[in-house]
């Protein structure tokens, strides 16, 4: 008897990756990285240099425009025994830029490495560029630790981090950060500090492949998504429907918003630059159905046509008071999910049994794995550093 395939099974999300594959540090050039294009069933092979060739006229991109703080820091506890931590939110748990204009002190949750036997109350430090820096333990909850970081110059929170804290790389890269990783490890048109890891799909994106898409008439709509730690956390359930997704902070402008309406609209082409601009669009769409202020939940229940979704979102937008939107998603794509926001994804390689895997399976459902065999046939490389996609939606 032939078992009957399950979507929801974590263990068809899973292939085989080679550490080779991973790639370590970025190409000498953003836009020389290879470019697999899925369209119509089919794969065809590029170099992201030629993505203008792509696409078609007037399309419009959505890009996430959030920057990368460094946001890991290393101290010392008076035994010689050194601890890292990774800040991942302000203290009431919202997304750090709420606290990066905070001077002289600050209290923040972190990811802590070596913290079991650092204790409540203890202060540990480290001096770096002529800044002290002092940390105290406030609290701890399973592997996050909350700390109130005091330094003694009458600088920023952002400040102090620029020259204490490092670029936090993803830990499948095992290497420290390097000084090329603070401009690489970035997007050419990152401006919004918050995230703690790149929206990596646009780091292939030079000025010149920029403007050659603006001579062809496109537009580039900026959103928000604070990148957080969750991007990194693995499923750990057999059926993925039972997962739970991270938090994570939105923030968009309305008049940034009304150009997306319009976009819609006007069934202009919309590619999403990244999982995480997708997730946004998406998360946007859900919020007049789904009557909330600030989480979305994991599985939306899509009862009306898109022109609907988005006709109902346009009467949300023009009733919006605030001339900024700003709300947090615990959004999670899966195969069951419909994706009405895009028609294409720009997004690079992923882990297997990872988020960003059954977001890429609910836009071209199995041949996910048909499209990963093929890239690791044609060696392309893998994950944050790695090579890039053009997946159409069919």
């Amino acid at each position: 008897m032939i078992e009957e395939y399950n979507e929801f099974l974590l263990s068809n999300y899973s292939y085989h990756l080679p550490e080779d594959f991973i790639a370590k540090y970025p190409l000498e050039k953003r836009d020389s990285s290879k470019l697999l294009q899925y369209k119509n069933q089919k794969i065809s092979h590029s170099y992201f240099h030629n993505l203008p060739d792509l696409i078609p006229n007037n399309s419009v991109f959505v890009l996430n425009s959030s920057k990368v703080i460094p946001a890991r820091i290393k101290l010392n506890r008076a035994t010689g025994a050194k601890i890292e931590l990774l800040i991942t939110n302000s203290s009431n748990k919202r997304e750090l830029s709420y606290s990066l204009d905070q001077t002289n002190s600050v209290e923040v949750w972190a990811l802590g490495g070596n913290t079991k036997k650092w204790k409540i109350g203890e202060t540990i430090s480290n001096l770096k560029n002529d800044i002290l820096l002092n940390a105290t333990l406030i609290d701890k909850q399973e592997k996050d630790v909350l700390v109130r970081l005091e330094w003694n110059k009458e600088i920023s929170f952002a400040e102090m981090l620029n020259n204490v804290g490092e670029i936090p790389l993803p830990p499948y890269m095992n290497r420290d950060t390097g000084i090329e990783d603070t401009i690489r490890y970035q997007t050419v048109y990152a401006n919004q500090a918050g995230s703690i890891a790149a929206p990596t799909a646009g780091l292939h994106f030079t000025q010149e492949v920029l403007n050659k898409l603006l001579d062809k008439g496109c537009q580039f709509i900026n959103i928000e998504l604070q990148v957080g730690a969750g991007t990194f956390i693995p499923i750990t359930v057999d059926d993925i429907r039972q997962h739970k997704m991270h938090k994570e902070f939105i923030r968009v402008e309305k008049s940034t918003l009304e150009i997306l309406c319009n976009a819609w609209l006007g069934n202009r082409n919309i590619i999403a630059v990244g999982t995480t601009s997708l997730r946004t669009l998406e998360s946007l769409l859900a919020i007049p159905t789904e009557k909330m202020e600030n989480i979305i939940p994991q599985n939306i229940a899509i009862n009306q046509t898109p022109k609907e979704r988005f006709q109902l979102f346009q009467e949300y937008i023009l009733n919006l008071k605030s001339p900024i939107l700003d709300f947090s998603t615990q959004l999670m794509i899966m195969p069951s999910h419909r994706i009405d926001s895009i028609n294409g994804l720009i997004t690079n390689f992923h882990q297997p049994n990872s988020t960003l895997l059954l977001l890429i399976s609910a836009i071209v459902g199995n041949s996910w794995k048909h499209i990963y065999n093929e890239a690791l046939e044609e060696n392309y490389r893998f994950l944050s550093y790695g090579d890039s996609s053009l997946l159409w939606i069919e």
